[in-house]
């Protein structure tokens, strides 16, 4: 019933109102005002009609849903957490080799053993993981001192080192 462009509703509208204006007009002939009554009678028809098309066909504000990205399925990213990873080194030490080496062998590790909860590969992803966070933490220290940067630095790969020889023992 309710559509932008409804004529046929309109048209029924209009003529329901005229029988009902001459419907009230011959009912109240005798009377001086039996126009005014028929007038009357015809608004009675014509407005209720008119405001339920109008409401009917009204815009309703539309609800926005917010979409959220799926959470990984796995609950592991690795080649994410490389990519970070990589991405503050260069922030941190641009030039540096050993520790993003170190980074994607680890990452390959993990990838090769990505269905394995072997005690040494949780070791490794918990230690890609933790070092990911500080690399970013020291890329985000507006003034970092170099020496102390440079020992950590060596002290991530080695911790990284450790782990992948663990995960390559076990």
């Amino acid at each position: 019933m309710a559509g932008p462009d409804n004529r046929p509703f309109h048209a029924v509208t209009g003529v329901l109102t005229v029988i009902a204006g001459l419907l009230g007009h011959a009912v109240t002939l005798p009377h001086p005002l039996a126009w005014l009554f028929g007038a009357v009678a015809a608004l009675a028809v014509l407005i209720p009609a008119e405001v339920a098309f109008f409401v009917l066909n009204a815009e309703r504000p539309v609800k926005k849903r917010e979409f959220r990205a799926p959470e990984p399925a796995a609950g592991y990213d690795h080649y994410s957490l490389l990519g970070r990873a990589l991405t503050a080194i260069e922030k941190v030490q641009p030039g540096e080799t050993d520790l993003a080496s170190a980074f994607r062998r680890a990452v390959a590790e993990l990838e090769d053993r990505a269905g394995d909860h072997a005690a040494a590969v949780v070791e490794l992803r918990v230690t890609v993981k933790q070092t990911t966070e500080k690399l970013e933490r020291h890329a985000r220290d507006e003034n970092p001192d170099p020496v102390m940067l440079v020992q950590r630095m060596m002290l991530y790969r080695e911790q990284l080192e450790d782990a992948i020889a663990a995960v390559g023992a076990g």
